[in-house]
């Protein structure tokens, strides 16, 4: 049971490639080159590699707090309060335990709280 999710993001699939662009349905990110540091031992060259998961997906969250504070919204309760207010329900109606409250809206929340047209 997942009775802590409160919230979803985008995340990133590696698995498919839903768009048929030739890449897995990742989040793009900058990173350590793993093969670079297998052959040299170094921690200082990178690559750009497609991942997903929990990690991408709580980037995409914390942009959209950035953004309520860069528009005055500075209470981190407020904050969460928003963000779940004006999420976009997925699964069964209301709170669930596999989408939270839903999919972040950036938008809709930002509309919603009269911040932006």
């Amino acid at each position: 049971m997942n009775d802590y999710v409160e919230i979803a993001a985008p995340g990133g699939d590696t698995t498919e490639d839903l768009n048929g662009d030739g890449y897995a349905d990742g989040v793009l990110q900058q990173t350590i080159d793993f093969d670079a540091f297998l052959l040299t031992g170094r921690f200082d060259q990178f690559a750009y590699l497609f991942a997903n998961g929990t990690s991408m997906a709580s980037a995409h969250v914390a942009a959209m707090g950035a953004l309520l504070v860069d528009q005055g919204v500075t209470d981190p309760k407020a904050v969460e309060a928003a963000i779940k207010r004006f999420a976009t329900d997925l699964g069964p109606a209301g709170r669930d335990n596999e989408y939270g409250y839903g999919l972040i809206n950036p938008r809709a929340t930002l509309r919603g709280l009269g911040l932006a047209q």
